[in-house]
Formats: C-alpha cells, structure tokens, sequence
C-alpha cells in the first residue's frame, strides 16, 4: 500500500489486483457461506456417485447358482454339506441386505441435496444455460430410480434362490443349523476332523492356484524377456506415481463409462490459482511497504538520541509505529488469504474428482476438512471485510494469530507444499536473500565470540588457579570458593581436549549439534563450564558492566572539564571592566574544542578589546592581570567562593 503524503491530487489510490471486494460484514458472512456450500455440495454429489457406482456393481455381481434341490438346512444331516450350505445361505442374505440398505442410502442422499437450499446450483453452475442445475438434478434422479429398481430386482432374485420365503426365516434357519453344527463339533471328533481337513483342503487349493500364477509368470519371462520386463518397469512406475499422489495416467474426469451419461460439476481448475497469483502480488507489495514503513520508524527512533528528544518526538514515533501497526495487519491477512485459497482450491479438487471403486470412498473424511476450513474461512473472511473497507484497526491480533497456527496445519494434513521463494519478484527473492545472509552471518558472529569468550574465560581461570596454587604453596590457606575455582578449572581442562577434537571432527553442523546436546543432557560434567550459557550470560553481563562503567567515567570527566571551562569564562567576565562586547566574547570562546585547544581559548579570552584598552599603555598591568585571572580560575575550581573576590581585587 502505497501513500503519497503532500501535492494537489492526494492520497495515491492503492492498486486493482482484480479480487472482489467485501464491502460489509454481511457480505464477508455470505461469500464465507457460498464457499463452504460448494465445497459441501460436491462432496455430497461425489458420495451420491460412488453409490451409483457400487450400486452398479452390485447389480452386474452374477446370482450365486441354487444349491441342489435348495435344501431347507433343518432337512440336512451331513455336517460337511450343511456347513456349505450355511456359508452359502448367509453369503445371499448379506447381499439382501446389501442391496436393501443401498437402496435406502442412494433415496437419502438424493433427498440430502435437495433439503440443502442452492446444493444444486452451487455444484452445477453453467453461466451459458440457466437451467443446468434443474436438468442436471434430473438426470441424477433418473439414474437413481433406475438402480434402486435395478437393486430391488437383484435382491428379489437372491431371495428366490434360497429356499425360504424372506431374510428373517433364513437366518432363523441358519442359526439352527449353526447350533447343530456345534453339537457335532463337540459330540464327534470325525465330524470336526472332516471340517479341518476340508479347510485344509481349501487352503492347498488357494497355495496351488497362486503357484500356478507364479509358474505362469515365470514362464512368460523366459518366452518375452524384454515385453515381461517392460510391462514390470510399467507396473512399478505406476506404484510410484500412485505412491506420490499422482493418476497414473488416469483421467480425472467422468471418464468412467457407468458416470459418463452423468452431469459433470462444474470446475475450474484455473480460477483459484489465479486468486491466489494475485494474492500472492499483493502480498509482494504489502510486504515491500511494511519494510519501508518499519525503516521509517527506524529513522525516527534513531533522531531520538535522549530521553528528551523521544518526548518532543513522541507524535511522529506514534504515527510510525500505528502506521507499521495497520501495514503488518494488512500483510498477515492477505497472507493467510492466499493460504486459504491454496487449502479451497485443494479441497475442491478432490471433492470434484470423478470416483472409483479401485480406492475407498473418502467422502467423510472430506466432509470433516471441509468444516473445519468452514470455521476458519467464516472468521477469515471478517478480516477480510474489515481491510477491503479501509478498516485495518479493527483486526484483533488474537484472530489473526490463532488462524496463523490453524490455517498452517490443516494445509500441512492436505499435502499442499510451501511454494518458497518461486512466487515472488526477483525484488522479494534478493531482499530475503540478503536477509537470510545477514543472519547467517550474524550467527556465524556469535558462535565466534561465543567459543572466543569461553576460551578467554579458561585463560583467565587458569591463570587464577595458579595464582590461588601459589599462594597455597607458600604456606596461605585457601578459602572454600577458591578450593572449588581450583577443582573446576582442573576439571575443566581435562574436558576441552575432547571438546576440541569433537569440534575438530569433520562432522556435519547438525552432527556437532546433536553430541553437544547429547553431551550437555547426559553427561553435563564433561562439558567446560566456560562454554555453558550460564557463564556465557555472567560474562557478557560483566563486560556490560565494565563498558557502563567506562562510559561514565568518561562522561564524568568530560563534564568536569566542561564545568571548569565555564567557570574561567564566568572568572574573566567578572575581570572585564569596560570590557569587550558580547560578540566578541563569543568569538573568543569560538573555537576547535578539546583539551589541547584551552589555552588558545585562553589566549582569546584575555586577547579581547576591554581587556585591551585597560592600562593599554601599560603593558606590566595586563599581564599581571593575566596572571591574576588565571589564579582566580584554578582557585574557582577549588572553592567557587572565591569568584566575588577575585573580581573585586581585579577591578
């Protein structure tokens, strides 16, 4: 955001990066609603569809052929027959059931859409036809009557399979025959023995049919080397693609021939990369105007040099800062802007992609993202509003930070992956580079004085122990702290040699940092105390003290000297007796500053015309005078008593 302050014409309009805006939080409350209506509607149509795949499915499922004579179970003896027969029985009534229920779920949600007010027009949004939600619900009806009469038809014909008149009375039946079945199990071991063998009969068959595949396959290699080994290299870079998120070469589209007489929803999958392009130049120039707005605060900060200068500076240093304040709002929500369109734009293309019966229906797990991006998009959308109406202020910084760490993770469970530095402007990319140069470089600095001050540190302990060591030998007892000096420093160098041939070890950074961690966490004596953050801070808050204290003492100096200057001024004005003028006392006392500078202010303070012309044609009383002055200067120094007399002896 670009503001030109001054000039007839005004405020520089901020540019048109062509998004809509939301002039009131009404309409921030709607376009939040729209959004998560169609992301809701096609997850709804593509469950709708998954059910008429299955159904369709279903329906081709050839009907299990009758069991001989369709036996009632109660009328057979054979525990091998009537343990077939039980499995068959109860494999057909699940498939009653199957169907049945799939009936029930494709009515539900047909009536789903049409109970969610504009589901339609929201999925099938064709600006060319007007009419295109209404054919398009049509067409979907169509086809549900047709398999949810297709369904009734197949469940009809698997109950005449079976031998009962409904589902009810085959499962009574099935759990006598389950009973008996038992019975035999537990009263005859030959009647278990033959289920076991039969079991293990079906298991051998299973083994062998797979070594036949096995056998075939191998087979097929040595006939056509090359073709077995391209199809092989085809297969794995299809479970790679597929690994990786990829179609394999598959359409995304209604390309399946049971979907292809049904009407596609509408979708764009160029619309929500452009917002976010354009988001993205947007964010570039917030960015680039938050930076010039905090150097700006930083000049004004750096004019401040005393705490009085900040005071008369106070309504420039609010300005900058509320300035800086409403640009870091502005930036933060178009940012989280563009993050949103990135997660809408994902989630809409996978609620719009065609199903398949070759991977499970994800629907509810869709559906649960998308509410959670309906709460986020609802209070995101608000903040919106409140900058597309010039009302920056209004933004609460908790809002903005609790979507800061919301809107990150449910990207991050979407796989959408940071773009980096590849949308910005080259301008963008060179100021983060040299940013992320300064900081390294600003870290390589202090790991420098880091390991610089701690071996310092360890001079400056050994030569204290050995300081405390003489002292000792000469026959002094040592005090408890300095026994303990002794003992650490001791300790101390015997660690750094090891802690230098790790340092040494051509090792990766992470390498060294994880055994200094490992170090330091469990086994915390072998570590030098010098390099320990604890003494680290004392030592830099040490050398702190030690440069206050220079400071003052120099400031203190500088004022004496400054204060002793003033009282040999006041001295020789009280010495003029018709003395020079004001300007030429002023002229006098002109000059380069400094020490080696006092005594050509001296000489210019007694060179004035008053001074002069006192006993000018006696030159033995001016420079008595001279010297008179300069006594009384030094004895003001000492007693500031002494001006009054001093003045009065001269005159």
């Amino acid at each position: 955001m670009t503001v030109a302050f001054g000039g007839d014409d005004g405020p520089t309009p901020e540019p048109d990066y062509g998004l809509p805006k939301l002039a009131t939080e009404e309409a921030a409350e709607e376009d939040a609603a729209a959004r998560l209506l169609r992301l809701r509607s096609l997850v709804m149509v593509k469950r709708l569809y998954f059910a008429v795949l299955l159904a369709t499915e279903t329906v081709d499922a050839d009907v299990a052929p009758d069991p001989p004579g369709k036996p009632k179970l109660a009328a057979v003896t054979d525990p091998e027959t009537l343990a077939d027969a039980v499995d068959a029985y109860v494999k057909r009534c699940a498939r009653v059931v199957d169907a049945e229920a799939q009936c029930a779920r494709l009515d539900a949600m047909l009536s789903g859409m049409d109970e969610t007010a504009g589901a339609w027009d929201a999925c099938f949004v064709d600006a060319s036809s007007a009419s295109s939600a209404t054919s398009a619900r049509e067409a979907i009806a169509r086809r549900v009557a047709e398999c949810k009469a297709s369904l009734t038809r197949h469940a009809v014909a698997l109950l005449k399979s079976l031998p009962y008149g409904s589902v009810e009375e085959t499962e009574r039946a099935i759990e006598e025959a389950r009973g008996r079945l038992r019975e035999d199990f537990d009263g005859d071991g030959g009647a278990a023995e033959k289920i076991v063998a039969k079991t293990a009969e079906k298991t051998g068959r299973l083994v062998k049919s797979t070594r036949g595949l096995v056998k075939e396959g191998v087979s097929k290699f040595r006939e056509r080397p090359l073709s077995a080994a391209k199809g092989a290299a085809e297969y794995t870079k299809g479970v790679w693609v597929r690994l990786n998120g990829g179609m394999d070469g598959a359409s995304s589209g209604y390309a399946d021939p049971i979907l292809r007489d049904l009407p596609s929803p509408s979708f764009d999958p160029e619309a929500r990369p452009n917002n976010v392009l354009k988001l993205t130049l947007e964010v570039q120039d917030r960015d680039r105007a938050l930076a010039d707005a905090s150097k700006e605060r930083e000049k004004v900060m750096a004019q401040g040099r005393d705490s009085l200068s900040r005071v008369r500076l106070a309504r420039a240093i609010k300005e900058s800062d509320e300035k800086v304040s409403l640009l870091r709002r502005v930036f933060a929500v178009r940012t989280l802007q563009a993050e949103m369109e990135r997660i809408i734009g994902s989630l809409e293309e996978e609620a719009a992609l065609a199903p398949s019966l070759d991977a499970p229906d994800r629907s509810d797990e869709v559906e649960l993202l998308v509410a959670e991006f309906g709460v986020m998009d609802a209070e995101l959308r608000k903040l919106v509003s409140a900058v597309d109406r010039g009302a920056p202020d209004l933004i609460d910084d908790d809002a903005l930070t609790e979507l800061a760490t919301d809107i990150p993770d449910l990207k991050s469970r979407l796989g959408i992956a940071d773009e980096g530095l590849t949308s910005l402007s080259p301008e963008i990319v060179g100021e983060r580079v040299v940013r992320a140069t300064e900081e390294s470089v600003g870290k390589a600095k202090e790991g420098a004085e880091f390991m610089s001050r701690g071996v310092r540190m360890l001079f400056n302990d050994v030569g204290t122990s050995f300081r405390f060591f003489g002292r000792a030998v000469t026959g002094s007892t040592l005090r408890p702290r300095e026994v303990q000096t002794i003992r650490r420093t001791t300790l101390d160098i015997f660690t750094f040699v090891p802690f230098v041939i790790i340092l040494i070890i051509p090792l990766t950074p992470v390498g060294h940092v994880l055994i200094f961690s490992f170090i330091q966490r469990y086994f915390p004596a072998l570590f030098p105390s010098q390099f320990s953050q604890r003494r680290q801070e004392l030592m830099k808050k040490y050398e702190d003290l030690q440069l206050q204290l220079k400071e003052a003492e120099k400031s203190k100096e500088m004022r004496e000297e400054d204060e002793a200057l003033q009282r040999a001024v006041s001295a020789v004005e009280s010495l003029m007796v018709g003395g020079g003028s004001e300007a030429e006392l002023a002229a006098a006392l002109a000059g380069p500053g400094g020490e080696g500078d006092k005594k050509e202010k001296e000489r210019n303070l007694f060179g004035l015309k008053g001074l002069r012309r006192m006993g000018s044609e006696d030159e033995e009383n001016i420079e008595e005078l001279k010297s008179r002055a300069a006594i009384a200067s030094r004895s003001l120094t000492e007693d500031e008593g002494d001006e009054g007399a001093a003045a009065t002896e001269s005159r």
